[in-house]
């Protein structure tokens, strides 16, 4: 596994899952952008589109890091009847893309939880 990969997306999560919080209690639409640095010299930009409406929330999040590698984030999730469907679709700095699905529902108290895609890393 190479370390550089992992620390990038783990980077990406990490401003993913901030931004998603400060961004759901408004419906529309939010373009953030931004600069960050690690301590051991990394650094690099993140541009992050949030789209809020009722029932369905959609981002898109792009990280660059200093040395020209890109990878993106992109997340839908929309309200069912009795739970709501995720996708995510991540791409690495090398181009591979993983996708990942995630069902929830509710009925008569249970809920269930259904995750499909592939788990490998970038």
């Amino acid at each position: 596994m190479n370390m550089h990969l992992s620390s990038s997306l783990r980077l990406l999560a990490v401003l993913g899952s901030l931004l998603t919080l400060c961004s759901l209690a408004e419906a529309g639409t939010r373009t953030r952008t931004g600069t960050w640095q690690r301590s051991n010299g990394n650094s690099g930009t993140y541009a992050r589109t949030v789209e809020n409406s009722p029932g369905h929330h959609q981002s898109n999040t792009t990280v660059t890091r200093s040395d020209g590698k890109t990878a993106t984030v992109e997340k839908e999730r929309t309200r069912t009847e009795n739970g709501f469907v995720k996708e995510t679709t991540s791409t690495g700095p090398n181009g591979n893309t993983r996708e990942k699905d995630l069902v929830v529902t509710r009925e008569d108290g249970q809920v269930t939880r259904t995750t499909t895609g592939d788990n490998e890393v970038l």
